[in-house]
């Protein structure tokens, strides 16, 4: 193929003719028909004068055409596109209607912009919607799974439960099996019954039966009759008549106890005396309450001086009156001044209060004849008991019948039979209490129970237990035919090894003595096979009586064989939160069983009891180890505790004694008085140094521990307390010893009336009267609250009282309305108070500002800023800076006078903060250039005025830097500080020669300090 025009060179076509050739292919595509015709022929006429040039035509033609067929194809393919996107317009368009109907839109004239934003606010509230749905889905989803979790608890727990019932049936069928098979084994007819009383009723027949009859028929009231007159009475005349005396004194007994009784019907509690076995009892009688409850249980809490020695839960009975205690007998331990009672039945609280042996009255009297306890003020002209120190006696001698040693807590106690019958006028005479020497027996005879191996916490049949051992008895003597003429007598009190009594002369039984006849000591083995024989068991009493000597000693026990037990905490501390876990260690012919609540498992070794940690467990023990008969005793096993209670420092009893801690208001903490003391009860064998401290706070009170007893002065942290902003204190003990620690146990917190969140703003009303708004709350539910207003002092005046305004109960807001002169510019202090009752008159005073319940506020003061920055200073005690912002709120606002004095007088000497008054006259006293004369006498007054005097009851440390800086005040102070000083002197040294707080030592070394002060100036 030839090539194209345009591949020849440009010279072989002419160039006219070539823009010809171009003009007419561009023609050929107008779409005029006479311009294309036109064309058309133009290069037909061309073509055939020209052969190439016709190729070259047709070259460009078919090039033109195949370039249409393109841009055709292109179109097509564009139109198709163009299409799509219609389609999907279109769709979109469809979509966006069916999502406006479905969102709620239905404005469709709007345009697309506006019906998208209404869409999207609608499709944000579905998801809105649809966020609080899954929320609450999600909670009540957490609520199903709570449920779930609580249903499947309570599955597991009635798991347990029907676990523990099958455990229990099984239990009690064996336990049915047992007491039957025991029963059968061990059935005695009257088993209650004396032995010679039961032989008569079981084998005297027909005369028994009548006997008994005709003593049911005496007894209710009914003469015996036979009915007929050949027919004689079992009874004699004179069983019928010392029937008649006995029945009569019973009921005069009974008269005496129900007129004992309280107006509301209560029967009071008293001491009473067993004299055969030398023990003392609180005896609490029937108590009756009204049946309006439905309560089954009465709460019972018995407490002495320093324990708690019965908290239980003791059963109520039906009476025709409503419902009945049981009388309860609570064994004596040791002394006490007063024993307290407290029995409750829902809202019906009884309490009750017994002096015991006191300052006042050291001594108790019983009655001779029924054991009572007699006041001291009764006139006594029959035979009596005395209860007595060791120290003391009676005199005169001959008026004492008999005496008798107590042991235990009472061992230093003896017990007087005294008859004043033929002596007239009886006198205690005597020396210290404290006087104590073993050695001495002027009686001829003394006698002492060795009970070193006692158990110290269980208790069985409520007496004093030995384990494993018995008491050895000591007797010291004078010469040996007083020895033998004492008789031994062996008494069972509850079933066991001994059946019955022993009476023993020592004179012909000289082969249970061992004589030590060089220290004149004769010892008493009760295991010997005479007296109480090899490995005995029960409870016993052993009495020694000497006529001639007149002199008796009685001691009761228990002995039981191969019982250990262990706790699982040595002590329980308050608020601890621990259970208790007794492990018992015992044969397995001895079964145990406890009242007390809680978990008692039989376990191979013995029985594992779990419960709270309560001051007593109770139970029983049932022992087969004597031969073809039980042994069934009560037993009681303390828990040592950690005790506390207020008193007087007299040993006045305060408060209950509390095994938890406590949070006691202030107003309840100040009704205890100045003069107070807090008592901490430790187990006997805690010995050691006890610390009493508290926080915050960096005080510490110590004391020593004496037989587990401690008593801390409160009284020394009065100032401490007024000084500590604090709305809740915390009263924190330690102890430590050689072997044992105790730390950090809070015993009480003091807890503040505490106003919070105080605001307030200043109105004026049409009358030209000001109004300052009040609004705050509080801490605590609190009546007879009062404000006292008060504008600040000048110089170094005490603030001015404006107001004072009771607030109702229960409101938290209040408005005070003053003239525009009452309320000038100035500083001000609100202060709240309250009193303990209706009648209480509270003392008014102003106790400075930043302590508790002061707020301070200022009305149209100059330059305010100056006083709050003044106030953050002293409270970060930056105290120069403080008084250079108060110079200058001062220079602003001249009528407030020196706010810089007043302002150490509110934050430091008014709460008593001394030391840190010292620190800021130091630094006052460093920088000379800015003191004027009046400064140093403002420092030397308020050091004696303020600060030195008998009620701030200073310490050492205070009286020794407030005399240092005196001293300093005369080296550099004008002459007028030095007249201060002697013109005030002999005022600070009496109150410095009667402070209770310091000793001689620190007067005397105080004194010499002052000395030389006044020395001083004088040289001066």
């Amino acid at each position: 193929m030839e090539d194209s025009i345009s591949d020849r060179p440009d010279e072989n076509i002419p160039l006219s003719m070539s823009g010809d050739l171009i003009s007419l292919i561009y023609d050929l595509r107008n779409e005029d028909p006479a311009i294309k015709t036109r064309a058309q022929s133009t290069l037909e006429s061309l073509i055939s004068t020209d052969t190439s040039l016709k190729k070259i035509i047709e070259t460009e033609i078919q090039e033109i055409h195949q370039e249409s067929l393109d841009y055709k194809r292109r179109t097509r393919g564009l139109q198709s596109k163009y299409q799509e996107i219609q389609d999907q317009i279109s769709d979109q368009e469809a979509l966006i209607l069916k999502i406006a109907e479905k969102y709620g839109v239905s404005n469709f004239s709007a345009s697309q912009d506006e019906i998208l934003e209404k869409i999207y606010e609608a499709i944000e509230e579905k998801k809105t919607d649809r966020s609080n749905k899954k929320i609450r889905i999600r909670s009540q989803v957490q609520a199903l799974e709570q449920e779930r979790l609580d249903l499947k608890k309570r599955a597991q727990k009635i798991e347990r439960l029907n676990t523990q019932r099958e455990e229990i049936k099984n239990k009690i069928i064996v336990d049915q099996d047992n007491l039957q098979n025991h029963y059968i084994s061990s059935f005695r007819p009257f088993k209650y019954v004396d032995k010679p009383i039961s032989r008569v009723l079981i084998y005297c027949n027909d005369f028994a039966a009548n006997f008994l009859y005709e003593a049911v028929l005496l007894h209710a009231g009914s003469p015996p009759s036979t009915g007929l007159p050949s027919q004689k009475l079992v009874l004699p005349p004179w069983f019928v008549e010392h029937y008649q005396r006995w029945w009569d004194r019973k009921k005069e007994d009974t008269h005496k106890i129900i007129s004992n009784r309280t107006p509301s019907g209560r029967i009071n509690p008293y001491l009473f005396l067993d004299y055969s076995k030398a023990t003392l009892k609180l005896i609490i009688p029937e108590q009756t309450f009204s049946g309006e409850s439905d309560a089954s249980e009465c709460y019972l809490c018995v407490q002495s001086d320093s324990k708690i020695l019965l908290e239980e839960w003791v059963p109520l009975y039906d009476d025709k009156n409503g419902y009945i205690t049981e009388k309860c007998a609570i064994p004596l331990e040791s002394p006490s001044t007063h024993y307290s009672i407290e029995a409750s039945v829902a809202h019906d609280i009884r309490t009750y209060n017994i002096e015991g042996i006191h300052d006042e009255r050291p001594y108790l009297l019983f009655d001779y004849n029924t054991g009572r306890m007699l006041h001291g003020n009764t006139e006594i002209t029959n035979t009596f008991y005395i209860l007595l120190h060791e120290s003391q006696n009676i005199q005169p001698d001959e008026a004492v019948i008999e005496s008798s040693k107590l042991y235990g807590g009472w061992h230093r106690y003896r017990l007087h039979v005294v008859d004043p019958e033929k002596y007239g006028r009886l006198r205690i005479e005597g020396g210290e209490k404290d006087h104590h020497d073993q050695a001495t027996h002027t009686e001829g005879l003394d006698i002492h129970f060795a009970t070193e191996n006692r158990d110290h916490l269980l208790r069985v049949n409520e007496l004093t237990t030995f384990v494993n051992c018995v008491p050895q008895i000591r007797l010291l003597y004078d010469n040996t035919k007083t020895l033998l003429r004492s008789q031994l007598s062996l008494h069972p009190l509850y079933e066991g090894t001994l059946e019955r009594a022993k009476f023993i002369d020592l004179s012909e039984n000289e082969s249970i003595l061992t004589l030590d006849k060089e220290h004149k000591i004769c010892t008493i083995d009760l295991s010997s096979d005479a007296l109480l024989g090899p490995d005995p068991i029960g409870s016993f009493l052993v009495r020694i009586r000497n006529k001639d000597c007149k002199v008796s000693a009685s001691y009761a026990f228990s002995l039981l064989k191969d019982l250990t037990y262990s706790l699982s905490e040595t002590i329980h501390l308050p608020d601890s939160g621990d259970t208790e876990t007794v492990m018992i260690q015992c044969p397995r012919d001895l079964q145990v069983e406890v009242k007390t609540d809680g978990i008692l498992k039989s376990e191979s070794w013995g029985y594992k009891w779990e419960g709270a940690p309560v001051s007593h467990i109770t139970g029983t023990l049932t022992s087969h180890q004597i031969r073809d008969r039980h042994l069934s005793a009560s037993f009681s096993l303390s828990i040592p505790h950690l005790a506390w209670r207020f008193e007087t420092d007299k040993r006045g009893v305060l408060s209950q004694t509390c095994l938890d801690s406590r949070e006691i208001s202030d107003i309840d903490f100040s009704s205890l008085g100045r003069a107070l003391s807090l008592n901490v009860s430790l187990p006997d064998t805690y010995e050691g140094n006890g610390f009493l401290f508290i926080k915050p706070g960096d005080q510490c009170v110590s004391a020593p521990i004496s037989d587990g007893q401690g008593e801390f002065s409160l009284s020394r942290f009065n100032d401490t307390l007024s000084a500590t902003i604090d709305p809740t204190i915390g009263f924190f003990f330690s102890f430590h010893s050689e072997n044992i620690s105790i730390d950090e146990v809070r015993l009480f917190s003091l807890v503040r009336w505490k106003i919070l969140d105080f605001s307030y703003h200043i109105e004026e009303n049409e009358a030209d009267k000001k109004i300052l708004a009040l609004s705050w709350h509080e801490n605590d539910d609190v009546r007879n609250r009062s404000i006292i207003l008060w504008r600040m002092g000048k110089n170094e005046s005490r603030a001015q009282k404006i107001d004072t305004i009771a607030i109702p109960d229960g409101q938290y807001s209040q408005n005070i309305v003053k003239n525009q002169k009452e309320l000038r510019a100035g500083i001000y202090f609100v202060q709240f108070i309250r009193r303990r009752d209706e009648w209480e008159t509270p003392r008014i005073e102003f106790t400075g500002e930043n302590v508790q319940n002061v707020f301070q506020i200022s009305i149209e003061l100059e330059s305010s800023t100056l006083l709050e920055d003044g106030d953050g200073y002293m409270a970060s005690q930056k105290y120069l800076e403080a008084i250079e912002c108060y110079k200058e709120l001062q220079y602003y606002n001249p009528a407030l006078g020196d706010v810089w004095k007043q302002k150490i007088m509110n934050y430091l000497i008014y709460p008593k903060e001394y030391f840190e008054a010292f620190t800021l006259f130091s630094l006052l006293l460093n920088k000379p250039d800015e003191m004027s004369q009046t400064d140093y006498s403002f420092i030397t007054f308020r050091i004696f005025i303020n600060i030195l005097r008998s009620e701030n009851h200073l310490t050492y440390e205070v009286w020794s830097t407030a005399i240092d800086l005196l001293k300093c005040l005369v080296d550099c102070g004008p002459d007028t500080v030095q007249s201060i000083i002697q013109a005030k002197s002999k005022d600070a040294l009496n109150v410095l020669h009667d402070s209770q707080e310091l000793s001689e030592q620190e007067k005397q070394s105080l004194q010499i300090k002052f000395g030389q002060v006044i020395e001083h100036c004088r040289r001066r």
